[in-house]
């Protein structure tokens, strides 16, 4: 199953449009695999997530 960064609940379930919005300015929130919540560090627009399971993912986010 995979989970929504946003919300944390299963992505193939509602509609997940505010999530990915909210997604391409902020930070994921939760893992997309185990749903576990991720520690999060932000230095500008760029952003490394871990997850205690799955590890680093990182990104960088859209101007507001």
């Amino acid at each position: 199953m995979t989970y929504c960064a946003r919300c944390g609940n299963s992505a193939n379930k509602g509609n997940h449009v505010l999530c990915r919005q909210q997604l391409a300015v902020e930070p994921p929130l939760h893992c997309t695999t185990c749903r576990r919540t991720l520690a999060v560090e932000r230095t500008g627009a760029d952003w490394t997530a871990t997850c205690k399971k799955h590890g680093r993912t990182s990104g960088t986010l859209q101007s507001a």
